[in-house]
């Protein structure tokens, strides 16, 4: 594991976590895309591509809007990308996809736990902004400024703490735990991982919901099962055809809706 990388990812991360929160909506926060970008800077971009579109697909019904804080795609995907890259290095004879799901069993909690840390933080701004009341009242704009960069600066520094954490500490514990996990586990892990896609399109299935989209659902389920059994030894293959029929999908929802609006 090459530690300058991980504090320059951990950095980075931490940076791209204010996307959507704190700085505007630029969408670099996405999980395909620090995904990527982890996985390219570990030296194995795909494997981040991958892990990325997962969690792209299963939080995609899940925006920060308004009070509402959802947990951290970003983090489940930047810390299920290190810990898969980390693991398909150091492990002999590493089945990829069980090594994916076991992965994102990590991550998943650990962005849950920064989506916790986000209402600690906006609780933690609220009294920074009381801390400097009297100076905002008596119209010191550069007080304002302050409490802003307070703030960005807590979201970061905790940030960089947690993942350096998550990463040095956990990793060769998990490595331990996978070591120790049966054969049966490992398939079950395998198993789960090709079921993700299946679970992103009934996320999708259900934010379009509409009798004629149900209809194309179906049809598309029934072709990714044949490409699925036909190509299962061909991972690359597999997510290529799954971001297809996820596109015709997304398409033919939006023609459906269209056209229902137009009638009406």
């Amino acid at each position: 594991m090459e530690i300058e990388k991980i504090f320059l990812l951990s950095i980075i991360a931490a940076i791209i976590e204010l996307d959507a929160y704190y700085i505007g909506m630029f969408l670099i926060s996405q999980p395909i895309i620090i995904g990527g970008i982890t996985g390219y800077l570990l030296g194995n971009i795909n494997a981040g591509i991958i892990i990325g579109s997962i969690v792209q697909l299963i939080w995609i019904n899940n925006p920060p809007i308004g009070a509402f804080v959802p947990p951290s795609t970003t983090t489940i995907s930047f810390i299920s990308t290190i810990f898969s890259i980390v693991f398909l290095q150091t492990l002999s004879n590493p089945n990829k996809e069980a090594i994916f799901m076991f992965s994102l069993l990590i991550g998943i909690p650990a962005g849950y736990f920064v989506g916790q840390i986000d209402i600690w933080h906006r609780k933690l701004n609220v009294k920074i902004i009381h801390l400097f009341e009297d100076k905002i009242k008596q119209c010191k704009a550069s007080y304002l400024v302050l409490i802003q960069i307070l703030s960005i600066f807590v979201k970061i520094f905790s940030n960089i703490i947690l993942f350096l954490l998550i990463i040095f500490l956990g990793i060769s514990l998990a490595e331990k735990i996978y070591l120790s996990l049966p054969l049966q586990l490992i398939r079950a892990l395998t198993i789960s991982f090709w079921i993700m896609p299946i679970v992103g399109l009934a996320v999708i299935f259900n934010m379009l919901y509409s009798k004629e989209g149900a209809r194309v659902h179906w049809v598309i389920f029934f072709l990714f099962y044949i490409f699925f059994f036909l190509t299962k030894g061909n991972i690359n293959l597999n997510f290529f055809i799954i971001l297809t029929i996820i596109l015709g999908f997304v398409i033919s929802s939006y023609i459906v809706i269209k056209t229902k609006k137009v009638t009406k």
